[in-house]
């Protein structure tokens, strides 16, 4: 099943029923029409055979707006009908509900927000999950999903990462409260136990009871490569996110994710191809021209390089950016003020970022300084830790060890 976040990219749109179950590598489509008047609603729903084309099943209701939630039930019934012999038996467990219409309807659009590294998405996102909680305070899904932007917030420093993983910590604890069936209850816990108290064996647990509950979410098996690139299992790593990407193919953001991977494994082209698609998707999407210019950097393309540094969008990545390509090229005066500007604006959220300069550099002194503030502010890169190319020069440092033992990380 495709996720929400490449689905709802085809949301209004006409397009062939079979060029959009190829984009998402689905064997079946279902779609629907909904129109309203006053307090009476009429759910039209097809379910199409994506590579042929044909009906496997279709339905009209009307119904009582108060009855929405009724008719979601019949539809999902009638779709597991429809497509038994593709499930092998399997159903889905029941998920939360709530009786109110305004909270569902502010929780899709919540959901149809693409959470990319697009901080005006993240915020439009978090005002309509915030509505909907406003709405039923018992929605779990709403607490679950509100605990996964609010982690994400932090890990791009849109707000301070350790506030926005305490209040991620609080919506998980809530929405498995509410319901523990509930698998993104679960993945919220585990960003929250990774990044906020370096639980690392506790996020993996959360992460896979959250793979028993939906072994076919996009999101979660994301976040299991995550875990797995952070502890050094690069390989590991790039299958779970690779299987991530099957489901959810248009979400730009894992695309990159996946690109970061196949790049401290080396495998250059591999990641030049998921930043294509990354960009072709979300020509605006942050830090994707920047590594792309790290590639291009690692594989001694300068000119690339340099190019793709400059086509970063104003901020910290592009500061990043361009401080590692003119120190490539020996403008070591650039590469200075563009260090300069990096702390200056962003010594308090982007330290991570600043030790990777030095490291670069082969300020090994300052790389370390800089990588110990990043570990009393909690930077969301030091995930990245065990992983990044640019802090090879590092690693046989004993204070490196040091590092990795205070952040619990293995050996």
């Amino acid at each position: 099943m495709a996720a929400r976040t490449s689905a709802f990219r085809f949301k209004g749109k006409n397009e062939d029923l079979r060029a959009i179950g190829q984009k998402l590598n689905v064997a079946a489509i279902l779609e629907g029409s909904v129109q309203r008047s006053g307090n009476r609603v009429r759910i039209t729903v097809h379910l199409t055979k994506a590579d042929a084309g044909l009906t496997l099943w279709s339905e009209s209701y009307d119904r009582d707006v108060k009855d929405i939630f009724a008719v979601e039930d019949d539809i999902a019934a009638a779709v597991t009908s429809a497509l038994q012999p593709k499930l092998l038996g399997r159903t889905a467990p029941p998920s939360s509900r709530t009786t109110n219409p305004e909270t569902y309807q502010a929780f899709l659009q919540a959901r149809s927000f693409d959470r990319s590294f697009d901080s005006e998405s993240q915020q439009k996102a978090l005002e309509y999950v915030n509505r909907a909680i406003q709405f039923d305070p018992n929605y779990a899904p709403a607490y679950a999903l509100r605990g996964v932007m609010t982690a994400e917030s932090g890990l791009m420093a849109t707000m301070n990462l350790l506030t926005a993983m305490e209040s991620s910590r609080r919506d998980a604890d809530k929405a498995i409260t509410l319901d523990p069936n509930l698998a993104a209850g679960y993945l919220a816990l585990s960003e929250s136990q990774a990044m906020a108290n370096w639980d690392w064996q506790g996020a993996e647990q959360s992460v896979r009871k959250a793979r028993e509950l939906a072994p076919g979410d996009a999101d979660v098996l994301v976040q299991g490569g995550f875990l797995e690139m952070s502890q050094g299992r690069l390989e590991d790593a790039a299958e779970l996110m690779t299987r991530g990407l099957a489901l959810d193919p248009l979400a730009p953001s894992k695309h990159l994710l996946l690109a970061q991977d196949l790049r401290d494994l080396g495998r250059y082209e591999a990641a030049l191809a998921e930043l294509e698609k990354a960009l072709a998707l979300s020509p605006r999407q942050v830090w994707t021209h920047e590594t792309r210019g790290e590639v291009y950097l690692a594989q001694g393309r300068m000119a690339e390089a340099r190019a793709e540094m400059e086509n970063e969008p104003p901020g910290v990545w592009r500061d990043f950016g361009e401080a590692l390509i003119y120190q490539a090229l020996g403008r070591h005066q650039n590469s200075d003020a563009d260090l300069a500007r990096l702390i200056a604006g962003h010594q308090n959220d982007a330290a991570f970022q600043i030790a990777q300069v030095y490291a670069y550099r082969e300020e090994l002194d300052q790389a370390f300084h800089w990588l110990d503030r990043a570990r009393q502010q909690h930077d969301g890169g030091l995930g990245h830790l065990k992983a990044d190319w640019l802090l090879k020069k590092l690693r046989s440092d004993p204070r490196y060890a040091q590092l990795v033992r205070e952040l619990n990380l293995p050996a």
